[in-house]
C-alpha cells in the first residue's frame, strides 16, 4: 500500500547516492564543500568524505563518495563550489591501490538554449 498524499517534497533530508563508475563521465554542479561524515556498514569505524552535487543533465540533487585522489583534485583547485565540473571516472592504478579521475571546470556554450 502506497501512502503517498498530494504533497510535493520541499527538500531531501539524506540525499540520494550517486556511485561513480569506471569509464563514465558526470558533469556536476558542486553545491558545497566537502564534509567527513560518519562511514557506513563495514567502515562505522571511519569516516568517509562526500559531496553534494546537481546532475547538470537532469538537475537531481545526488551526494558523491569522494575517493582521496578526486579529494585532492578538488583540494587543489581551491574554491571549487557553486562551479561546473565533468568528473572523469578512470581505470584501477596498475598497483590496485587507488583510482584514476580527471577533473575538468565546465562552461557553458556560447549560444546555449540555458544563455541568460
Amino acid at each position: 500500500m502506497s501512502t503517498t498524499t498530494d504533497y510535493e517534497i520541499a527538500r531531501a533530508v539524506k540525499l540520494p547516492h550517486l556511485k561513480l563508475e569506471e569509464g563514465q563521465q558526470y558533469d556536476v554542479l558542486i553545491e558545497n564543500v566537502m564534509q567527513e561524515v560518519p562511514g557506513i556498514g563495514k567502515y562505522d569505524d571511519n569516516t568517509m568524505t562526500v559531496l553534494d552535487v546537481v546532475l547538470l543533465a537532469t538537475g537531481e540533487a545526488m551526494q558523491i563518495v569522494v575517493a582521496a585522489v578526486l579529494k585532492k583534485l578538488l583540494n587543489d583547485e581551491g574554491d571549487y563550489v557553486g562551479r561546473a565540473y565533468r568528473i572523469d571516472v578512470g581505470p584501477m592504478a596498475e598497483t590496485g591501490s587507488y583510482r584514476h579521475y580527471y577533473l575538468y571546470e565546465l562552461q557553458k556554450k556560447a549560444g546555449s538554449a540555458n544563455d541568460a
